[in-house]
């Protein structure tokens, strides 16, 4: 795979950084309508879903980045997928999902 672009790269970084704001205006601008999380204990998750946890305060996040960036142009479309690594708490608890499998 050739190397990722810049701009799509500078896109990771503003997502990582709207995620560890907590502002789901912030965060929802750097995804699209059909945006999923997958997780491997829900599987996906919707972006409403996503959204709803954080504006009502049960998922926050500390800290976001990726491990294994995938990433591509083709004509008007371009994507980017990696392993996300993260802290933070969910209901009240902590979390951190950092190991590398």
């Amino acid at each position: 795979m050739s190397e990722i672009p810049a701009f799509l790269l500078d896109l990771e970084e503003a997502f990582n950084a709207a995620m560890v704001s907590n502002d789901v205006d912030r965060i929802a601008a750097c995804v699209s309508d059909d945006w999923l999380l997958i997780t491997p204990e829900a599987g996906p998750i919707s972006r409403k879903v996503i959204l709803d946890a954080i504006a009502s305060g049960r998922l926050t996040h500390a800290t976001m980045r990726k491990q294994a960036l995938h990433g591509q142009v083709l004509g008007d479309t371009a994507w980017v997928t990696g392993r996300g690594q993260n802290t933070g708490t969910f209901a009240g608890q902590p979390i951190s999902l950092l190991q590398a499998n």
